[in-house]
């Protein structure tokens, strides 16, 4: 398994636009439950996010087909301050985060 890590800038007048869209993400995530993905959204001191999805081998990610993700996605378009910084990464060690 490996993780994307994305770090996102956003407009200050965007904060609680990008808020408000991640919520329903996590709400649609928590109806349907799917299985093989792992998804965080973090706030960083800086105003600036951390999104953090894993998806186990062998699944497909299904974030792409749920109506509230791809309102978030369109609407990141004018929210973001810069383009996202995009890292895959490996788990070396985790204590119940991963």
């Amino acid at each position: 398994m490996a993780l994307q890590i994305l770090r996102v800038g956003v407009k200050p007048e965007h904060a609680t636009d990008i808020e408000a869209a991640v919520t329903k993400v996590f709400a649609a995530l928590g109806e349907r439950q799917p299985d093989g993905l792992r998804y965080a959204s973090l706030r960083v001191a800086d105003d600036s996010y951390l999104i953090i999805l894993e998806v186990a081998d062998g699944t497909q990610n299904s974030l792409p087909s749920i109506p509230a993700f791809q309102e978030f996605q369109a609407g990141l378009r004018g929210w973001l301050s810069g383009a996202p910084a995009i890292e895959t990464a490996s788990i070396v060690g985790s204590y119940r985060v991963f």
